[in-house]
């Protein structure tokens, strides 16, 4: 596993969360779900890029969210 480095970042966006379920991430997902991947090299989003996948949250409180992740 490589060490983190403070240049790379995932961030995954859902405007109309309201509570579990499962998102799709892309460029014409229902929700404007989008997922983002930030390093040295530049900016992927899902939505830019034409990419796909999914986030499936399996609880969602005003403190916590877990879930799992997918994208290409």
């Amino acid at each position: 596993m490589a060490p983190w480095r403070a240049s790379q970042r995932l961030q995954i966006t859902v405007p109309s969360l309201a509570g579990t379920g499962t998102f799709e991430l892309g460029p014409n997902s229902p929700g404007n779900a989008v997922a983002f991947w930030i390093d040295g090299t530049g900016t992927y989003a899902s939505a830019a890029a034409g990419g796909s996948g999914s986030l499936d949250v399996t609880m969602a409180t005003t403190s916590r969210i877990a879930g799992s992740f997918h994208f290409t």
